[in-house]
């Protein structure tokens, strides 16, 4: 069972990809790009949150 469904998810994953390739090729770097960049300001946003609470824990 198990590589049955290996070769289903590969075949799917070659059909996604050309798919990609062939129709989205251009704007997926970009999505790619924003995606990431979300991500690293959501992460830096919640960091300094969480320093700045424990700096006024730390004050109070």
């Amino acid at each position: 069972m198990l590589s049955d469904n290996n070769v289903i998810i590969y075949i799917y994953i070659q059909v996604y990809t050309n798919v990609y390739a062939n129709y989205l090729q251009p704007y997926v770097y970009i999505i790619l790009i924003i995606i990431t960049t979300i991500i690293i300001i959501t992460l830096v946003v919640t960091i300094m949150l969480l320093l700045l609470l424990s700096l006024l824990l730390l004050l109070l």
